[in-house]
């Protein structure tokens, strides 16, 4: 399970250092479990298949979230972890759950072009973001 070794590294390595500077509260073996219970069933936000290649692991609430009330501490347990296919996780950003289900509900009434349209954007702008191209 190469692949969640190298999401659990991600991890790691996001909350150890700044801003967080916290733990993972969680073990490698404890994220293997969660994957291996969610391995076949459908995928927590848009309902495909998961599968060894599909999965991914994404904070349900996200780390950027982290305020007053909900500290990083709580975000960065597992039980805020969601076994999701990748492609939600490219896609959902830094939305919630709740949020993110309302996106895709609203998605779904796009026709197949408009919906295959706002996809790419969504998936070319954060990448856009996150190598520091384009700025807020």
């Amino acid at each position: 399970m190469r692949r969640s070794y190298a999401i659990y590294q991600h991890m790691v390595t996001r909350l150890n250092g700044p801003p967080f500077q916290v733990e993972v509260p969680f073990t490698l073996d404890d994220l293997r479990h969660k994957i291996a219970a969610a391995i076949g069933q459908p995928c927590l936000y848009c309902g495909a298949g998961l599968n060894g290649q599909t999965f991914s692991a994404d904070h349900m609430k996200p780390l950027n979230r982290a305020d007053e009330i909900v500290t990083i501490g709580w975000l960065a347990r597992l039980d805020n972890v969601a076994i999701c296919c990748s492609s939600c996780q490219r896609l959902k950003g830094c939305m919630d759950a709740d949020q993110y289900r309302r996106f895709l509900s609203v998605l779904a009434e796009f026709d197949d072009v408009a919906r295959r349209d706002v996809v790419r954007r969504m998936k070319a702008g954060g990448a856009v973001f996150r190598c520091g191209i384009a700025r807020i």
